[in-house]
């Protein structure tokens, strides 16, 4: 029983932060925040304070999460899918009315470095063997993706980040992981994910105190953070897209 307690403590609180440690991806349907539909998490749930979660069962939809929290941003809700929209909408709202919901408070992710440090330094190699250093990214803008193939929203976000690559040929673009070579080559691949792919990353992420999955890290010209986001949401990564445009 207590492991079943365990699993069912990481579940809830990959679910509330966005963010994966240990996580299978899962085929992606709408959410209900906040009484409004959503093909994913707009922006970071807040942590540190209560928000209700619970779960709708639909015959067409399938399994509909639903979260309600104070203090939604206009951004976010401008990402809102309209009711009208939604293949029975308005009935599925009022079904989620009548669910039970769990009130939980999620912690609030943290990391050893923060914003206006100097990013350590590494040395790693890149799925070609290629060795990788922290001088080698002074005099551009970076940004720096920790991942594993495991972590689910870590997938979902490949593809739109490896659009990137394109659109700002200026900038640096890494992604890290503890995995090696053979463990991500196929993924990586299949998810078209242009970053250059650095391995057996464990010592940096330790060093770093990564707990979460994705974190993404964005450098300035001499490698001094400008901005982390832990987890990810549109939202977040609009606030990436802002410091690199």
């Amino acid at each position: 029983m207590k492991n079943v307690g365990c699993l069912i403590t990481l579940f809830l609180l990959c679910f509330i932060a966005g963010n994966c440690s240990a996580q299978k991806e899962e085929k992606k349907s709408l959410i209900i925040i906040n009484d409004r539909f959503f093909e994913e998490k707009p922006e970071p749930f807040p942590c540190g304070k209560p928000i209700q979660i619970g779960n709708l069962h639909d015959s067409i939809l399938g399994k509909i999460s639903i979260t309600k929290y104070e203090g939604m941003s206009e951004e976010a809700k401008q990402l809102a899918i309209p009711t009208n929209k939604v293949e029975k909408g308005e009935a599925i709202l009022q079904a989620a009315q009548q669910v039970r919901l769990l009130t939980v408070i999620p912690q609030c992710p943290s990391i050893q470095y923060t914003v206006g440090d100097v990013f350590p330094d590494f040395s790693l190699r890149d799925m070609q063997g290629k060795n990788w250093t922290n001088e080698q990214l002074k005099g551009k803008k970076t940004v720096i993706n920790f991942w594993f193939t495991g972590c689910g929203p870590c997938r979902n976000e490949m593809p739109e980040l490896g659009r990137w690559v394109k659109q700002f040929p200026k900038v640096t673009f890494l992604a890290i992981t503890f995995q090696k070579t053979e463990q991500i080559q196929q993924l990586v691949a299949e998810q078209h994910f242009y970053f250059h792919q650095l391995v057996e990353g464990g010592e940096l992420i330790k060093e770093l105190g990564i707990q979460s999955y994705p974190t993404t890290f964005v450098l300035d010209e001499n490698n001094r953070i400008e901005r982390i986001e832990i987890g990810t949401t549109p939202l977040q990564r609009r606030n990436i897209l802002k410091h690199i445009q």
